[in-house]
């Protein structure tokens, strides 16, 4: 009874019922992973760090040339301003600029485990919106944590940068691909030249 349209139905005399487009926003939001090591005492790894910004802004890129609404989630700080860094997806022209500023000026200091990260933006991430996670280290903690809000609705991928190999167990439906061959191939033919 709430989709008749009552005047469209008087004028014509006959039964019309308002039909609605399906509007798909497709939101997706890069997290990006700035523990390089696992253990935050231990420093970092400029290589996996690298390796990380680089991957999240080509994903980044990708999407909003396609078109969709895309933000950035990380739990690392500016080197600047020494605060966390994350930009709310968007899909306007500017959102180039501001995830690739950002990306810029991320650090390896940490703000806290990707986990809680995760947790304190959790009503901030739009629902529905594909996850895509870049990290050089994953934890089972982290993948309970990614399995969580996949089956809270989420889509969720991992894109594996680390230099060693995996150690959790990833749920079985999780999407999940080890980047780190392509870069030891790429990082041994530029020593080479």
């Amino acid at each position: 009874m709430k989709l008749v349209d009552w005047k469209a139905t008087a004028r014509s005399q006959a039964l019309k019922v308002r039909e609605f487009e399906s509007t798909v926003s497709h939101c997706l939001v890069v997290v990006l992973n700035l523990d390089t090591l696992g253990v935050a005492w231990r420093g970092f790894s400029s290589l996996v760090l690298e390796r990380g910004v680089t991957v999240a802004a080509s994903v980044a890129h990708d999407a909003l040339t396609q078109g969709q609404m895309v933000g950035l989630l990380t739990n690392g700080t500016s080197l600047l301003y020494e605060r966390p860094m994350s930009v709310l997806p968007a899909r306007d022209r500017s959102q180039y600029l501001s995830i690739f500023e950002t990306l810029a000026m991320v650090g390896p200091y940490l703000s806290g485990s990707m986990e809680e990260v995760l947790e304190r933006h959790r009503a901030r991430l739009p629902f529905g919106a594909t996850l895509v996670l870049v990290t050089g280290v994953f934890s089972q903690s982290m993948a309970e944590r990614f399995h969580e809000l996949q089956r809270a609705g989420y889509g969720v991928h991992v894109l594996y940068v680390g230099e060693e190999p995996l150690q959790a167990e990833m749920p079985s439906m999780m999407a999940f691909q080890d980047l780190s061959p392509y870069f030891r191939a790429r990082e041994a033919s530029d020593g080479q030249e």
